[in-house]
């Protein structure tokens, strides 16, 4: 018999039993599959996952099915509360210890206090993370007598916290929104030893009840339009600064502080000024009951220079730009993060590094007949210009993620997010210059981030523009692709063109990293908005927008090769499912023109990005 890995070794060290070495194999798909990936895409370069939440960070929202009612618990049910999790599996042997002292000291103790010395209520939520066997975990549950159960067999919230991949583990987190003694969904506590109940309460009770909001609008003094001036302190953790409020905007603050909002501040030649702290100033007057841009005719950190007298409508759909330049971004595998359109904390690293996943720049391309290596079943995206179409095959596209390519004058990138499904192609120019694009080996909402080399700029695939660096704001020109299978393909497209399997680089594409992932039901990383639950997260659908209208199709609920029809913001739609490229054409029935705007994705990540969209059903 060979002897144990040093896996094997290691988690038979922390869990003598039989049971649990068989557990811990079973969950290597699952709580290590984001290193297990990063290994198979950089070949046994040192993998790195997103960092858990430790003591002193915010921990995000999650959502798991209440073990006895199947119904959703999410962290953010428990909003007021201090909530302490219990990850538990009744192999556990520690578990058999701390889990009935955690209920007994813990959960009924608070419980018949009416919450700790100050009054915040507490919350045990046990988490079990075993699937298998589930009548001895019930019995477990039983004989604990635990109070609330909630179950976690994809280690949705465990990965967000384990440090040691230790079991039992202990996570207190504050709830209380404004508390004077520490922030909310702050970690007071994240270890995988049991440190005793009577440590875990002189923790809890420190936890202070929500400073009291004094009624601030009804004092407020009228300065002009919407807007009023309040003199208010603490809120924002400010002592030295008044702030503004707008029916509209909401809290604004006259003076530095408020780094992801921006400034605000008077002029005596101007009024109220608001700037967005851009990689120049960007000055906004309020005239007319709204905002106006005005532009500065020399760059300067002086509000009170000289400014253009022309003014320009601010553009209503262009996203406000963070300042981070206080912020520490060390994991940005080298990009500038000074500044972003979106929250630097959404911005996470996704394990390879920079060009760890190598896009490809040079490709080759074989006939129809040549493609050997393809499979009948084998999902393409097929790319039109002039009377040129070629196909770039998933199985390809699963290691590199990005071709840059081009037909003719014709250039373009083909992109493809795993995580996400969303297989998208934009044109290479953008404000009129060609970009070259890589893969950062960042991501954000689970979606590729994608850089181009000539400016290093940051673009979001599916958000479709520059989060951050020079090319900030601009937007990537979405073009029409077919997705479909290698059979099909070859039918429509017989005289087409393949990329070429000889890439230049040595990877395996009779290997699919991704198997195991698109087999389970789970988020590798924190989704952006809280999944809703029209759907599973992981439900195919095909998303695609008309006008400001957003709109979801899962496919379970489409026949195969039949067409239905349906309006979405006032226009008439045909949609015919390819099932088995996870596809579905989408025809204007008033023009006879394909809708452009289409693509396959994950439902959790289609609602990740269009929060408010519609659902067919």
């Amino acid at each position: 018999m060979n002897p144990p890995s040093p896996l094997f070794r290691f988690i038979h060290h922390r869990h003598p039993t039989s049971a649990v070495a068989a557990l811990a194999f079973r969950k290597v798909r699952t709580v290590l599959f984001a290193c297990l990936l990063i290994f198979l895409l950089t070949e046994g370069s040192a993998p790195a996952t997103a960092q858990p939440f430790a003591r002193g960070s915010v921990a995000d929202n999650f959502t798991l099915k209440n073990h006895r009612t199947g119904e959703d618990v999410s962290l953010s049910d428990f909003e007021g509360k201090i909530v302490v999790l219990d990850f538990f599996a009744y192999w556990c042997a520690p578990c058999a210890f701390s889990s009935p002292d955690i209920e007994e000291n813990i959960q009924r103790l608070y419980a018949q206090q009416g919450g700790n010395p100050n009054g915040v209520e507490v919350q045990v939520l046990a988490v079990n993370i075993e699937s298998e066997s589930p009548d001895l975990t019930d019995s477990f549950i039983e004989d604990v007598g635990m109070d609330l159960v909630v179950d976690d067999p994809d280690a949705v919230a465990w990965n967000r916290f384990n440090e040691t991949n230790g079991i039992p583990l202990f996570v207190v987190i504050n709830g209380v929104r404004n508390s004077p003694s520490h922030q909310q969904w702050e970690v007071l506590h994240n270890g995988a030893s049991y440190p005793g109940s009577e440590f875990l309460r002189n923790l809890i009770d420190t936890v202070e009840p929500a400073a009291e909001e004094p009624d601030l609008i009804a004092n407020a003094l009228d300065i002009g339009g919407d807007w009023r001036w309040v003199p208010w302190f603490g809120r924002f953790q400010t002592t030295d600064s008044n702030w503004i409020y707008h029916e509209d905007f909401a809290w604004l603050s006259p003076g530095a502080g408020n780094l992801e909002e921006g400034q605000f501040f008077f002029a005596p030649e101007l009024g109220w000024i608001w700037t967005g702290r851009s990689v120049y100033p960007r000055y906004f007057v309020f005239e007319n009951s709204d905002w106006e841009r005005v532009v500065p005719s020399s760059i300067g950190s002086d509000p009170g220079g000289t400014l253009d007298p022309g003014v320009v409508p601010v553009a209503e759909d262009e996203p406000e730009i963070i300042d981070n330049s206080a912020l520490n971004f060390d994991f940005a595998n080298g990009f500038d993060l000074t500044f972003t359109t979106v929250l630097m904390r959404e911005i996470i690293t996704g394990g390879p590094p920079r060009d760890g996943i190598p896009a490809i720049h040079e490709p080759r391309f074989v006939s129809v007949g040549q493609a050997d290596y393809l499979e009948g079943n084998d999902i393409v995206v097929a790319v039109t210009s002039g009377h040129v179409t070629r196909a770039y095959p998933f199985r390809i596209m699963n290691w590199h993620e990005v071709v840059n390519d081009q037909i003719g004058n014709d250039a373009f990138v083909v992109t493809y997010c795993p995580l996400c499904g969303t297989a998208m192609v934009f044109d290479a120019e953008v404000e009129g210059e060609k970009r070259s694009f890589g893969v950062s080996g960042l991501l954000y909402q689970n979606n590729l981030l994608m850089y181009d080399l000539e400016t290093e700029s940051l673009w979001s695939q599916f958000g479709l523009r520059a989060v951050s660096g020079e090319s900030i704001n601009s937007r990537l020109t979405w073009r029409r692709s077919e997705q479909m299978t290698w059979v099909d393909f070859q039918i429509k497209y017989p005289a087409g063109q393949v990329l070429s399997d000889d890439t230049g680089f040595n990877r395996d594409y009779d290997l699919n990293p991704y198997a195991l992932y698109f087999d389970s039901p789970g988020v590798i990383f924190p989704t952006g908005e809280r999944i809703r639950d029209d759907l599973p997260a992981k439900e195919w659908v095909w998303g695609l927008t008309v006008g400001d209208v957003a709109k979801a199709y899962p496919l379970g609920l489409l026949t195969d090769r039949q067409s239905i029809r349906d309006t979405v913001n006032g226009v008439q739609l045909e949609l015919t499912l390819n099932d088995r490229a996870r596809s579905v054409s989408v025809i204007n029935v008033a023009t006879g023109e394909p809708h452009e705007n289409g693509v396959g994705a994950f439902w959790f990540s289609w609602q990740d990005f269009y929060p408010d969209t519609e659902v067919y059903f």
